[in-house]
Parts: structure tokens; sequence; C-alpha cells
């Protein structure tokens, strides 16, 4: 705990020391995807010092289906009339595993038993990256990420029918399931409240190689970047007790990021760019709460257990447009991002309780997918021949589309430091 407070606390120090959005930013399911960014610029001793901070908040985002609904309906309503079906160790004594027992004795109907929860999220989401060339293009490059995740306003509504057909929202079984929901909750050790979490993400360290090439009649330049890296886990892990838990990273998971920019120039203003990049998790054992009912959905699960974690792979692929220097030293970028996280696997070590096909069935652990529009303005004040250069943006991310995220756009500007050093 001490280490990650002194990364936090060093990543603040640092912007206030020299802190555009030319930063590599591991996509998440809470927020629009930031800009990729630019190849490397292959210069010899090149020093770059990038800072972006950025906010967004929302009510919404979009499920399974790709419709809107409230933040924790993305994974679909919570199916409370089953919660409790084939949840181990149950004391059929207790007053609440008793009416848990008989709840799940009574027939489907539409949405009887379900109940739908809104809630308002917000976030300041920063990164912080140092990149130093060497030679030959080869360069090193670190980020820190660090955020303030917010959410509160947490209220569910009963989605079951209200007419004269059975079973209805006035069953005896329900109206006692619902008088004594927080002795339940309380009763499994979980916690549905809001939260506020500010911390450091995960860190990120790349190895890379740069290549500026102008030696042709057709194009002004062609620029590639290729870099592959470590992910390293500083941030917290999803707490299982918590149902509505979001962590600052990836949920304590080591990784290997490979990132590859192409970018070509034209008419001396005219920049074409792609970017494609893939994060491969390591798999750890963990506690985690499963289902133990195929008919099971939402955050909310009584049963815990051990498993194995395969996180799925994320990848981001990117497009964009600039116009470079049109006018002084003011550049404007449009662009498009599609991030994709795989499904993760599950696999339960007690499998007498976690039924393996049923625990991997849960929307929670199945990808998401998100489309993304960039928009980024950046004036460059350095002078040519400076070893010295300084820039400062301003970027909006607007999510266009996807599943199983939240709804949120992102707004928030950059600044960067450039400096060449000369050895003799």
């Amino acid at each position: 705990m001490r280490i990650k407070q002194s990364l936090y606390f060093l990543s603040i120090i640092c912007l206030f020391l020299a802190p555009s959005v030319r930063a590599y930013q591991n996509a998440h399911f809470y927020r629009a995807a930031l800009f990729s960014g630019e190849p490397r610029f292959q210069k010899n001793w090149l020093t770059s010092l990038d800072f972006f901070i950025g906010s967004g908040k929302t009510t919404t985002g979009r499920d399974f289906q790709g419709d809107t609904t409230g933040l924790l309906n993305i994974y679909g309503t919570h199916n409370m009339r089953i919660v409790g079906k084939g949840v181990p160790n149950k004391d059929l004594t207790n007053p609440i595993d008793i009416n848990l027992t008989q709840l799940a004795l009574l027939p489907p109907r539409d949405c009887f038993g379900n109940l739908s929860f809104s809630s308002r999220f917000k976030l300041r989401d920063g990164v912080l990256s140092v990149t130093q060339n060497i030679k030959h293009g080869l360069f090193l490059q670190g980020y820190i990420p660090f955020r303030t995740i917010e959410l509160d306003c947490i209220e569910f509504c009963d989605l079951s029918p209200t007419n004269s057909v059975t079973p209805n929202v006035n069953e005896f079984e329900w109206q006692t399931f619902l008088n004594q929901f927080d002795a339940m909750l309380a009763r499994y050790n979980i916690n549905i409240d809001g939260f506020t979490k500010s911390g450091i993400g995960d860190i990120c360290v790349f190895l890379g190689w740069a290549q500026n090439y102008d030696e042709t009649e057709v194009l002004d330049y062609v620029d590639t970047t290729f870099k592959i890296g470590v992910l390293i886990p500083t941030a917290d892990e999803r707490d299982p007790d918590k149902a509505f838990d979001i962590p600052l990273g990836h949920d304590n998971h080591f990784g290997v990021p490979i990132v590859l920019d192409i970018a070509v120039g034209a008419y001396e203003w005219v920049t074409l760019g792609f970017h494609v990049d893939a994060l491969l998790f390591l798999s750890k054992t963990r506690t985690i709460r499963m289902k133990t009912d195929l008919l099971q959905c939402g955050m909310i699960k009584l049963a815990k257990g051990c498993a194995k974690f395969d996180q799925g792979s994320l990848w981001n692929v990117g497009v964009y447009f600039k116009a470079d220097h049109v006018v002084g030293g003011l550049s404007l970028v449009a662009g498009y991002t599609f991030s994709n996280k795989n499904s993760d696997t599950l696999c339960p070590e007690n499998t007498c309780v976690f039924d393996p096909g049923i625990v991997n069935t849960d929307e929670m652990f199945k990808g998401w997918k998100m489309h993304t529009i960039n928009f980024l303005g950046e004036y460059d004040f350095t002078r040519k021949d400076s070893r010295l250069g300084f820039r400062v943006g301003v970027f909006y991310n607007r999510q266009i589309s996807g599943k199983r995220i939240f709804k949120t756009h992102m707004g928030g500007g950059s600044v960067g430091i450039d400096l060449t050093w000369v050895f003799d």
C-alpha cells in the first residue's frame, strides 16, 4: 500500500515539475478510448515529458446488445428470484436462507424478482509519460496513469409485474425478500454502497524502435514505431465483497502490451496514421464471486470461491487524419478508435459448487466493445533547431457505440516538453 501511495504522489510531483496526448493508454470499459498517439520521432537522445488529464461523467451505459441502459445494468438486470439457488452452506433454520429457498421455487415470469440498479459515475483520469531516445531509433518509455473514480446515487427499482397474474410484485416471498434485503446482503458480506477511490493505475514500461523515412518522391515521409513492454499491476484488485467495485487498473493482472504505429505525410501538412495495439494478460488464481445457477445475472452474487482467472486480451485499432501545423504551430487531429476486450475464462477449484459451464456464462466475464471518435488540437511552440520544445493541447473523445460499457465521454487538456541532449 505504501508503494502505491508513493508512486501516486510521485506522479503528482512530476506534474508540477514538468508535465500531449501522445501517451499510450490502456482502454477501459468505463470511459471512451483515448487518442492512440503518433509514431515516435527518431532523434538521438531526445527526451519527452508528456502529461494529460481529462474527466467525464455519466449515468448510462450500453448492455450486451448495445442498447442504452442504467450504469449498473450493463450485464443485465439483477435476477434476485434465484440469487440464492445453488449457493452452498445455506442454513435452513435461518429466516433469510429460508426465504431465498422459497423464492427460488416460484415460477419465472417476465421480470418477476428482477431489480434494476441506477447510479452516477464520475472519472478524473491522467497519465504522465516519460520517453527517452537512445540511438539508432531505440527508445525507452514509461507511463504512470492515475485516476479518481466515483460511483454514487445508487438506487434500485423493482421490475416485478404489477397486474393480478401470479407471480407478481405482491407475492409474500418477494415482499419478504425486499424487506430483509439489507439483512441478506449483510449475511453474505456484500456491500452495494457507492464509493470514491483515488490512486495509481497500472504502470507500463516499453522498449521501442522508431524509424522516420523521408527519402521518397511521392510522400513527404513514412514513420513507423514498434514497441513491446510490460504492464505492472500497481493498481488495486476488484473487491469481491463490493458488488459494484471498479478497479483502477486491470484487476491486478500482469500484462504484455505490444504496439505498432504507422504514419504517412503528404503535401507538407497532411498526415494519415494507423495504430494497433494488443495487451495480453497473465492468468492468476484469486477469490471471486461466481454464478451457481444458469439464470443468475447481474453484479450481485452470493457464492464466493477460488478460481484460476484467465483475463481476455485487450486490443485497439485506430486511424486518424492530422492537419499538421496549419496555422503557425497549430495542429488538428480527427480519428477513430475501436477497442475490443475478449471474454475472461474461469476455472473454479470447487467444481462441485461452481460448474464451469455455468460460471463462464456470466455476462460480467464476457468481452466488451467500444467505438470512439477522437478530436485533438495541439499547439507546438518549438522553434526550428531549438533543443527545447513546449506543447499544449486539448482533446475530446466521444463514445458512439459499444457493448457492456459505460457511456462516458472524455474531455481534457495536455502539456508536453521535448528536450534534446548534446554530448561531445
